[in-house]
């Protein structure tokens, strides 16, 4: 098994920009206004987070399984790529697909549409990591493949099956190294 190493500072910045500018975008292309909570403030505060004035935060959704990667799409939906396996003691998978579309449609802050879709135990998958929108369709990773599922614009969730785009990708382990001025640790010391 080949390793990867995630170690360069430069690439935790670069992430952690495009997360936050996917999290922008999402946010200025909402389809209405009048989603929004009905106050300033959040009337559902659950999260647990200590936030500035003017910031609140929600659980969005409890009890979708092992999620690893997420996509917001311009419409606000919130595209979930979860997993199973040995890391979590085999336990049972939720029903439905690994990939997971969650919509809040009444501007709770909290997701009340909730649909799986792709592959399943059932169908020989185990889940997958990563998951990205691009020109209307959803990519995803499961097991040794990229995943292509295309959104109709009446559905959260695709209406056909996936396209494969890569196969027989290698098995790499991902192995985290830690940078402070004082700490090295991970396979990058």
């Amino acid at each position: 098994m080949r390793s990867l190493r995630l170690c360069t500072p430069r690439l935790s910045v670069m992430l952690a920009i495009v997360f936050v500018l996917s999290l922008v975008t999402s946010a200025q292309n909402q389809p209405s206004p009048s989603k929004k909570a009905k106050s300033g403030s959040c009337t559902h505060e659950d999260s647990g987070l200590k936030l500035p004035t003017g910031f609140c935060a929600t659980v969005f959704a409890e009890g979708i399984g092992h999620a690893r990667h997420l996509v917001v799409s311009p419409g606000g939906v919130v595209y979930v790529n979860t997993w199973s396996g040995d890391y979590y003691d085999f336990d049972k998978p939720h029903d439905g697909g690994f990939l997971v579309a969650l919509q809040d449609t009444s501007g709770t802050g909290k997701a009340d549409v909730i649909k799986r879709f792709g592959e399943t135990v059932q169908t020989g998958g185990a889940g997958g990591v990563g998951i990205g929108i691009y020109k209307g369709s959803i990519y995803a990773e499961i097991n040794d493949r990229i995943v292509r599922y295309a959104l109709s614009a009446d559905s959260i969730v695709p209406t056909n099956g996936p396209e494969t785009i890569v196969a027989k990708l290698p098995s790499v382990a991902i192995i985290p190294c830690i940078h402070s001025p004082s700490v090295r640790m991970g396979p990058c010391m």
